[in-house]
């Protein structure tokens, strides 16, 4: 058994940050293999409404608090959960700062940790990055985004190990590791019970995160295409982080001017809910992206992908090279937004019409992509590669 902590000023609960809800879901499935893991962060997250999730946890529980912070234990993980005032990372008070540093070092001085595992380069974690190593501690990175590529973050440079969740991310930083880096694959919760007869009566395709790194401009021409054709295909487009508004003005549109099947929605930290009467998911991020867990998280409910072959979606994707697409001719602005340069939506709209049209064989594909699922997916898989990392580190 090794004991682990992790220190960082987001909320491990922050559910539109996919880092963290893939470390979350690491974290209660090592424990289940005997592992210890302890997590000290703070309420802020990545959004309003993924702020006030996590602060609820804190404010449901008043009677159990020392001050702004709240112990408990959930799926067999310590966590140490301080309330914020701000929901940005970027905005914690000294005192709040102070109070996730201090509760890090008690762990220290009282546990016996064997590796911190961070990702961040604010100076909290770098401070906890630098105590791990003071100390002797094996310092593991987490590095599932683009943004450290050529950076000189003290963990990118100071790190035992690498945890990462595709050949592609490991592809990606070759040049930039000194370590050994490991792809881990994802934890996945499965849902209680699979029904594929219920998406029969559905129309409808669900994207996550609108921006123009996430492909909001090719969703609204698929959108734009479809409702062309005069398609009963419905979209639900899930603005998590609240940044539509923004990323619409960017492209000189504004909420009026979207296609009328699209249905704008919060973000939420129920997968069920969020992938409710859901037919089809589409990943249309336009850069590098690294593994996202919805692939594996509609697959394991028997939902087809649709997606642009970027990062690690063709990894994730399996089988089913039907649904990858090339991604569009992009360009930057003088800003450095990411545009589409020229592209055309008739076959990525055209596939994903055959496959929500096609009423007769939908439910097998279902059972198809459900069967992909359990063959890339194996959870005793992932625990094996990850018991084996701990013990070459």
């Amino acid at each position: 058994m090794a004991v682990f902590l992790y220190v960082n000023g987001t909320s491990i609960f922050d559910y539109s940050n996919g880092a963290c809800a893939s470390l979350l879901n690491i974290f209660e499935g090592i424990t289940k293999a005997g592992h210890k893991v302890y997590v000290v962060t703070g309420c802020s997250s990545t959004s309003i409404t993924s702020y006030e999730f996590s602060k609820s946890i804190w404010e449901n529980n008043r009677s159990k608090h020392k001050g702004i912070l709240y112990r408990f234990i959930h799926e067999g993980v310590y966590h140490s959960l301080v309330k914020t005032t701000n929901w940005q990372r970027n905005s914690l008070t000294s005192f709040e700062q102070e109070t996730i540093f201090r509760e890090a070092l008690s762990i220290l001085d009282n546990t016996n940790v064997n590796c911190v595992i961070g990702w961040g380069n604010l100076l909290l974690e770098e401070s906890i990055f630098k105590e791990a190593k003071a100390r002797e501690i094996k310092l593991i990175f987490y590095l599932v985004n683009k943004f450290y590529k050529g950076s000189n973050a003290f963990i990118l440079k100071n790190c035992d190990a690498v945890l990462t969740d595709s050949e592609a991310t490991k592809s990606l930083y070759k040049n930039d590791l000194e370590c050994n880096c490991t792809v881990l694959p994802k934890f996945i919760k499965e849902p209680k019970e699979y029904q594929p007869e219920k998406f029969l009566s559905s129309n409808d395709c669900l994207f996550i995160n609108p921006s123009l790194e996430k492909g909001l401009e090719a969703f609204l021409l698929i959108a734009e295409y479809l409702s062309e054709k005069n398609s009963k295909i419905n979209f639900i487009c899930r603005d998590a982080k609240g940044l539509l508004r923004k990323e619409l003005k960017m492209l000189n549109k504004e909420l009026k001017d979207m296609p009328s099947n699209i249905q704008i929605k919060n973000g939420t930290n129920n997968k069920e809910n969020l992938f409710k009467d859901i037919k089809v998911l589409l990943v249309l991020s336009i850069r590098h992206e690294s593994g996202t867990s919805l692939i594996y998280e509609a697959y394991c409910r028997g939902i087809p992908v649709i997606a642009f072959d970027v990062g690690g979606n063709g990894e994730l994707i399996g089988d089913f090279k039907e649904n990858l697409f090339f991604k569009p001719e992009t360009i930057e602005d003088i800003n450095s937004n990411l545009k589409i340069k020229n592209w055309n939506p008739t076959r990525i709209s055209e596939r994903i019409s055959s496959i929500i049209n096609n009423y007769d064989n939908y439910i097998n594909y279902s059972k198809e992509i459900k069967k992909n699922f359990e063959k890339l997916h194996l959870k005793k898989k992932s625990i094996d590669i990850f018991n084996k990392f701990v013990e070459e580190i």
